[in-house]
């Protein structure tokens, strides 16, 4: 059981202390020096970082049962740059830790996007139904005919009204549904589609496996690079529709802070992951660098022309995420706006209490 946890290492992995031979057989990679050990522990802090940081936004949506506070273009648009990100991982070969997080950020948007479809257009239509079937059509029994007819044209203006309102959000509310159904089956279906098959299972190909295949090595990094740069593109532009609403409501009411500080913190360390690795710093000759470089070898140039969309994909978006932070410490709980905002709504509450007050005592 210990060897299968624990297996023992390659022969060309040639670590330089004990330390490192543990470390290597628990991360199950070679890790030959110590830089190798500072990115590998960067890369899986920010795998950390990463694994809670919508968790906190949809227990906030389940609790409040709405999503008010989310722009949809900010989530359409990190859903599009994470699955842009995982096929070009995946197809540059990028390191495990990157396509584990790019995996998992295609996951957890799913349940965003889906908690968005649900409470801000399904729940939303339900909830103007039941107020719908709530409404009373009726008058004062100790009206005349006059005032019952008065009364009950009344409510029935108002059912209508209501009516047409649920009938105007789920209208306005379709075609964006449409439109991520189309786009995010497209996208999915084009990825399963350029996947060759083997022995009935896809298998996503790679730079070091696909020799010989309907697609040419050059192809596939060409691909990779521009899915890759598309998902930089798409990163830095995400966080601009959720800066925007807050902007516009002065607030930042049903949003978790919790999800930019880990989304920071994940960007942050994922980055610094990538800095640090070897392969970037020089070249090295096939299982060069003690073990740090594959049976190819690797040139740092080569090396960073794969990576460069991914580290200013991460790099990049830290300056939005801090402006969403400033944004929190500007309009969000705690800031000067909410505190005057709660005491004039505790003045208007103390205000509706005296007047109770005296119409009981007169």
């Amino acid at each position: 059981m210990t060897s299968m946890l624990f297996p023992p290492l390659e022969p060309h992995c040639i670590p330089e202390s004990d330390l490192l031979v543990a470390a290597s057989r628990v991360f199950h990679t070679c890790i030959p020096n110590h830089q190798s050990l500072a990115s590998t522990i960067l890369g899986l802090v920010s795998i950390g970082s990463w694994l809670f940081a919508q968790v906190p936004q949809i227990i906030k949506n389940t609790q409040r049962q709405s999503v008010d506070g989310l722009s949809w273009g900010f989530l359409m648009l990190w859903l599009l740059g994470d699955i842009c990100n995982l096929t070009g991982a995946v197809m540059l070969d990028q390191m495990w830790f990157q396509q584990i997080i790019a995996a998992y950020y295609v996951f957890v948007d799913t349940v965003l996007v889906t908690q968005f479809l649900w409470y801000g257009v399904v729940y939303r239509v339900k909830e103007l139904e039941k107020r719908l079937e709530g409404v009373t059509i009726g008058g004062n029994s100790n009206s005349d005919d006059e005032g019952d007819s008065i009364a009950s044209d009344s409510n029935a203006d108002l059912k209508q009204k209501r009516a047409d309102e649920g009938a105007a959000v789920a209208r306005s509310k379709m075609p964006s549904v449409a439109h991520t159904t189309f786009v995010t089956v497209s996208l999915l279906g084009t990825l399963a589609g350029a996947l060759p098959v083997n022995g009935g299972v896809p298998a996503m190909p790679t730079l070091g496996d696909v020799s010989g295949g309907w697609l040419s090595d050059e192809l596939i990094e060409a691909i990779g690079m521009t899915v890759g740069w598309i998902s930089t593109l798409l990163y830095l532009c995400s966080r601009l529709p959720q800066l925007i609403l807050n902007a516009k409501r002065k607030s930042t009411e049903g949003l978790s802070i919790a999800l930019f500080m880990a989304a920071f913190s994940g960007n942050l360390f994922y980055s610094g992951s990538l800095l640090l690795n070897p392969l970037g710093w020089r070249d090295y000759e096939p299982y060069g660098g003690g073990g740090v470089a594959g049976p190819e070898g690797s040139n740092a140039m080569e090396w960073w022309s794969r990576t460069l969309p991914f580290f200013f994909g991460a790099f990049g978006v830290l300056t939005m995420d801090a402006a969403v932070g400033l944004q929190f410490r500007l309009w969000g709980p705690g800031s000067e706006k909410a505190q005057i905002e709660e005491e004039e709504r505790e003045g208007l509450l103390t205000a509706r209490e005296a007047g109770y007050g005296s119409l009981e005592s007169s």
